[in-house]
């Protein structure tokens, strides 16, 4: 608009497209306009853009109208030549910086790729994320580990604790798989006396007395409640010992998982520093990354928009009774 016709009349009117219409005149001598330095012509050439317009008026002052017209002629192909090939220049310029700077961001891509691979099998990182990497998943199952034995060993000691409370306040206490054999030892002495009741309302004092059925029952009663005592002091001697043995236990694994746990906790430690690392140099390589696509795409801008973006001159000559002006 206004304003780019205002900087390219200064071009019009500078003294190297001044120089440029000296030589072409110097070389062309059918052209004879009698100047020969630009002090000569600037004192007969004007630009002057139009207000508020893209319009350039170049003007000529002399009394030899067909050579003014002339003049203005080379003038405006010399200004048009310069600004292609300032043009041309300038696309080839901002062309070859373009496809350099994709060419320098891609080695720094292809170095940065090689760095990263040479980091990751240096500190045995195979995965972008954490937890697949093998010391991460060591650590993840020694610490879920150590949990679960944590958990059991209070409950082997809950349980111990129990036990022996409950035999000092004569609470019997029995291992879960010896309750059925005492139930069923209970029940025959309870089915043997419920015999014996019954016979005691048929038969009196002194027959029972001479009844070896009887004797046995009662003998068979006997054995059967020491057979439930012993039972019952093995079950609680064995509850006792297990549950001991499954806290001595119990603990001693947590002891060896925490044994474990720190000797790993040291690498665990150490990678995930090269860990966070390894995070930062993925972020600057995407960085770089997004850098190169940004170079790529200007550079297929450039190549498609160049010529698009080139201003359009047009030419138009209007003759005037006393000169020759040039609207450009």
């Amino acid at each position: 608009g206004a304003a780019f016709a205002a900087n390219e009349a200064q071009a019009l009117n500078s003294n190297e497209m001044l120089e440029a219409v000296l030589q072409v005149l110097q070389r062309n001598h059918s052209i004879s306009t009698g100047l020969g330095s630009v002090a000569q012509l600037r004192e007969v050439l004007s630009a002057t853009p139009s207000s508020n317009t893209d319009v350039i008026e170049l003007k000529a002052r002399g009394r030899e109208p067909e050579q003014l017209a002339q003049l203005l002629g080379v003038w405006a192909a010399a200004y048009i030549e310069s600004r292609g090939t300032r043009r041309s220049v300038d696309r080839d310029t901002g062309l070859e910086d373009a496809r350099k700077a994709v060419g320098s961001i891609e080695s720094r891509v292809a170095l940065k790729r090689r760095e990263l691979d040479a980091f990751r099998l240096r500190h045995g990182i195979v995965s972008p994320e954490r937890e697949e990497n093998e010391v991460a998943a060591q650590i993840k199952s020694l610490a879920s580990a150590l949990n679960d034995a944590r958990s059991k060993a209070i409950d082997a000691e809950a349980r111990l604790s129990a036990a022996k409370a409950n035999l000092a306040e004569g609470t019997p206490v029995y291992r879960a798989q010896d309750r059925p054999v005492i139930a069923q030892l209970e029940q025959r002495v309870v089915d043997l006396r419920q015999r014996l009741k019954e016979l005691e309302l048929r038969f009196t004092p002194q027959y029972l007395a001479m009844e070896p059925g009887v004797k046995t029952m009662h003998a068979n009663i006997r054995q059967l409640e020491q057979q439930i005592e012993e039972t019952r002091r093995r079950s609680q001697q064995a509850l006792l010992a297990e549950t001991t043995q499954d806290a001595v236990t119990t603990q001693k694994n947590v002891v060896r998982l925490e044994a474990q746990f720190g000797e790993r906790r040291k690498d665990a430690l150490a990678f995930t520093s090269r860990f966070a690392e390894h995070k930062a140099q993925m972020t600057e390589l995407a960085q770089i990354e997004a850098q190169l696509n940004q170079a790529r795409q200007r550079v297929t801008l450039l190549e498609r928009s160049e010529r698009t973006r080139e201003p359009r001159y047009e030419l138009l000559g209007t003759f005037r009774a006393h000169g020759y002006a040039s609207p450009f």
